[in-house]
C-alpha cells in the first residue's frame, strides 16, 4: 500500500520484535508495554 512503512533495523541475538497496529501504540505508554515484555519468559 501506498501508506505503508518500511524500515530496516540491526536485530540481535535475544532481541524481541512487536508487532502491532496503532490499537496498542495509542493506547499504551511504552513503558507499561515494556513492564509486560519483561514478563515473557523464554526457553
Amino acid at each position: 500500500p501506498d501508506l505503508a512503512s518500511v524500515t530496516s533495523f540491526h536485530v540481535e541475538e535475544n532481541d524481541f520484535i512487536v508487532i502491532a497496529t496503532d490499537g496498542l501504540w495509542d493506547n499504551l505508554p511504552d513503558t507499561t508495554i515494556l513492564e509486560e515484555m519483561k514478563q515473557i519468559k523464554v526457553s
